[in-house]
């Protein structure tokens, strides 16, 4: 949880570099709170244009984070956060 914690203390870090464990945890996170989000929107409220604001809203804010996270996982690969 650390890692996740610090992956959103550098949402803005384009430059610097992410560890292998930072960007799996960070990836894995997200991908257990979206999947709660839908399991909660379906099953208890049942309401599907609820579900599609909820979802928007939390992509929405996972964007910047997830792409910086990405580019720094890229940086300590020894690429280039641009695509050739």
């Amino acid at each position: 949880m650390e890692m996740y914690i610090k992956c959103w203390r550098h949402c803005a870090d384009f430059s610097s570099r992410a560890s292998r464990n930072e960007f799996w945890q960070f990836f894995t996170v997200n991908l257990i709170i979206a999947s709660v989000i839908s399991v909660i929107s379906y099953l208890l409220l049942n309401n599907f244009e609820l579900l599609s604001k909820i979802s928007f809203c939390y992509s929405f804010a996972i964007l910047v984070p997830g792409v910086a996270v990405c580019i720094r996982r890229l940086h300590d690969l020894g690429r280039s956060g641009w695509l050739p």
